[in-house]
């Protein structure tokens, strides 16, 4: 009777672990499919925008602004091709097939080109406050082609690159866990405090972590009220410069609001859901819409990028379609005019 028992409860353990495993694999099917439609939507977007900019360099090129774009779309980019090689396939897989050392390099591009991320669109927000409240400021740090200006656009890749160095050094690294299905940092001894400077390092990320997206917040907050003051007392210019760099301030906003979100999410989440995995799960969600976002955000807020991307599709589809010839009519282009002959009238 008793053996009978054990197999009784042998087998409801059997099928409540079967039952399990096919919760968690509709689940990581789930999550998966989530991963890779946003990072396919961001890749797509951002081949079409990058493609039609660089094809017409030169409406953009003379713009600081537009500087920054490609810098941040390097980042972005490179972050959405990291979450194609690894979060995806191990979010589906459930197993870390990589060997170790391939792992750890690509988590570690991720957390260069995330703070690259972070500090660029700190560097969009500052060029929009300026342009608008210290236009002579603005134009000393943010007029193209200038060293102080590619030194401020080299400054988020050092930053990035000396903060994944530094914490690697220190035997803190990033990693994706297949189980969570997020990435997390995993330090010597599981202790952050077996280093005083990655202590410090963690601790200074953590500050600066906070007080660059309230100073955000802040910049974007006095400048709407700049423009409310100017419309106030309606001396706002109704130039198309003027109404060209509102537009862009616009984008600012946008790109930058889904970043404050996502930091927000890091800081805030852990502590409402304690041991749970919903919050790496919607901090990844939220750092992959963060970088596919912003190419939507080009072609719908910019008409210069719209007439590029159209012009661009008009080339394609021309390509694609196949013309055919009119036997009874030749046209002749001079100097003057464009003239259309019939075979009657030669």
């Amino acid at each position: 009777m008793a053996m009978v028992t054990d197999l009784v409860d042998m087998t409801n353990q059997s099928a409540a672990s079967q039952e399990l495993l096919m919760d968690d694999r509709s689940l990581r099917t789930t999550i998966g499919c989530l991963y890779m439609v946003l990072t396919l939507l961001g890749l797509v977007a951002y081949s079409i925008i990058l493609l039609a900019m660089l094809r017409n360099r030169h409406v953009f090129s003379g713009h600081p602004f537009y500087a920054l774009v490609y810098h941040l779309a390097i980042a972005d980019v490179s972050y959405l091709v990291v979450v194609f090689l690894l979060p995806i396939p191990y979010t589906f897989a459930r197993d870390n097939f990589y060997p170790s050392w391939v792992s750890i390099a690509l988590a570690s591009v991720d957390t260069t080109v995330m703070n690259a991320v972070f500090y660029m669109a700190f560097l969009i927000t500052l060029n929009r406050f300026l342009c608008f409240l210290l236009p002579n400021v603005n134009r000393l740090l943010f007029s193209a082609n200038t060293p102080v200006f590619k030194a401020l656009l080299a400054f988020p890749w050092v930053i990035a690159v000396a903060v994944t160095v530094l914490t690697t050094a220190e035997g803190c690294y990033k990693l994706f866990d297949e189980q969570m299905m997020s990435y997390r940092y995993k330090c010597s001894g599981d202790d952050l405090n077996t280093s005083g400077i990655l202590s410090s390092t963690f601790s200074i990320l953590a500050v600066v972590g906070r007080v660059i997206p309230i100073s955000m917040v802040v910049m974007y907050c006095t400048l709407f009220l700049h423009l409310k003051w100017l419309q106030h007392r309606s001396s706002l210019p109704k130039s198309p410069k003027f109404s060209r760099e509102v537009r862009m301030m616009l984008q600012g906003v946008i790109i930058c609001a889904v970043l404050l979100a996502e930091a927000e999410a890091f800081w805030l989440l852990p502590k409402v859901f304690a041991d749970s995995r919903v919050p790496p799960i919607i901090i990844m969600v939220l750092s992959i819409i963060n970088c596919s976002i912003n190419p939507f955000v080009y072609f719908v807020c910019n008409s210069a990028v719209r007439g590029c991307v159209a012009e661009e599709m008009r080339c394609l589809v021309g390509h694609w379609q196949t013309v055919q010839p009119i036997p009874t009519t030749n046209t002749v282009s001079t100097s003057l005019a464009v003239l259309t002959m019939s075979d009657s009238e030669r």
